[in-house]
């Protein structure tokens, strides 16, 4: 009788955790039955063969809804890559979805990852497990958070009870710049990004110093000149920006032909998106005062 009872109270335990937790872990499991790793496989064992579960990588299961065919449920993706690896931050179109600023749906969800690993497909969608940028490893600096100190410029965000790590706005701008494929394309990058009400240029300034790639500078210098009054910024700006442009004309997408001519940052952008919130001008006379400020402030003492 006291077996019995011992069994129906694990069977209640596991119920309550597979309905708490949608995607898991075979070790998050493990530890809710009390360390017990031997019971929680062999309940997974169980529970595939009940229809109950759907294994979605080495050890890793989803919880299929009551009355859902295993082999047709399809999971949450970004639960997924996240339990798959734990030290995911989640860029490009994924940035854009998880920060609600996402134009298009997109059926590719991006991650990067110490440890990069075949594609897994979940369904229509895709998580694809990408190496971390070179300028994104772990730096010196002050950061504010352990997670921030080993995946700079980002944040976090809460996703189906688990706590995401995700690129911030900024760097999620100049990423999609970098690899314009990931994030649907230009257009696509544009319109997303247009739906946030602010950018830090400090921030930006951070992460293209450490990228050091003079089309980035140019592309996000161009994009801050169309949206300076949208998000309240000063024109002066633009001219620690246009310090960095290319010394020659570059496109704005790699290997695209066409275009027009974007003065102020030698940037050939596509026609239709070459929207001029401020003349040239007004960004030469930002350089000029970025300038005299950066002279007085070296107030001529040039020694250690």
């Amino acid at each position: 009788m006291r077996k019995h009872a011992e069994q129906q109270h694990d069977a209640q335990r596991t119920t309550d955790f597979m309905e708490l937790n949608r995607i898991f872990t075979v070790e998050e499991f493990a530890k809710h039955l009390g360390g017990q790793k031997s019971l929680a496989e062999y309940r997974v064992r169980y529970y595939l063969r009940q229809g109950r579960l759907k294994r979605l990588s080495n050890g890793v299961y989803a919880t299929v809804p009551v009355g859902v065919a295993p082999e047709s449920y399809e999971p949450d993706a970004f639960l997924t890559a996240a339990a798959i690896r734990p030290d995911a931050v989640f860029a490009y179109h994924s940035a854009l979805d998880l920060h609600g600023q996402g134009h298009s749906v997109w059926w590719t969800c991006t991650v990067c990852t110490a440890r990069r690993r075949s594609p897994v497909v979940l369904g229509r969608t895709t998580i694809k497990f990408l190496s971390k940028p070179p300028a994104t490893r772990p730096r010196t600096r002050a950061m504010s958070s352990p997670g921030e100190a080993s995946a700079p410029w980002t944040t976090e965000v809460s996703r189906g009870g688990r706590t995401l790590r995700v690129t911030t706005p900024e760097r999620t701008l100049v990423d999609g710049f970098r690899e314009l494929s990931l994030v649907g394309g230009l257009d696509e990058l544009v319109e997303s990004m247009d739906g946030f009400a602010s950018l830090n240029p400090d921030a930006l300034q951070e992460i293209l110093g450490a990228y050091d790639n003079r089309r980035l500078w140019a592309a996000v210098g161009w994009y801050l000149q169309r949206r300076l009054k949208d998000i309240f910024l000063d024109a002066s700006i633009l001219g620690d920006f246009q310090k960095h442009r290319p010394r020659t004309r570059v496109y704005l997408v790699p290997g695209q032909r066409g275009g027009v001519l974007a003065r102020d940052w030698n940037l050939v952008v596509p026609e239709h998106l070459q929207r001029s919130v401020r003349g040239d001008d007004v960004v030469e006379n930002a350089v000029a005062a970025a300038a005299a400020v950066a002279a007085a402030d070296d107030g001529g003492d040039h020694g250690p």
